[in-house]
């Protein structure tokens, strides 16, 4: 598989994960509901954006404006995603769209 790194870049600083997930790495498109998630007193939305052999990408969203949960929330998150699909990948973004960080399960 040849990758554009280009479109790769692209895709990462416009945030259009399903684009580089489906088209650029050419996973398959997921129809899985999002997931709501509440932890502490914010709830969180889990949106499946692509799958691969059972391993589902989710796009974490914090609530409007919201920021990435601390580690500890973070944890309790990725629990109730393994509660829907045991190996996923976690794309953490703040309400601006800024990730920093990524988990698997």
């Amino acid at each position: 598989m040849n990758v554009d790194i280009k479109r790769v870049r692209e895709y990462l600083s416009s945030f259009d994960f399903q684009k580089l997930f489906i088209e650029e790495l050419n996973w398959n498109s997921c129809t899985l509901r999002p997931i709501e998630c509440p932890v502490g007193n914010e709830c969180y939305k889990l949106s499946a954006i692509a799958e691969l052999g059972g391993l589902v990408v989710y796009l974490v969203e914090p609530p409007k404006g919201g920021e990435i949960p601390p580690i500890n929330e973070r944890r309790k998150i990725e629990q109730q995603a393994k509660k829907a699909t045991h190996e996923h990948l976690l794309i953490f973004v703040d309400g601006e769209k800024n990730p920093i960080h990524m988990a698997v399960g």
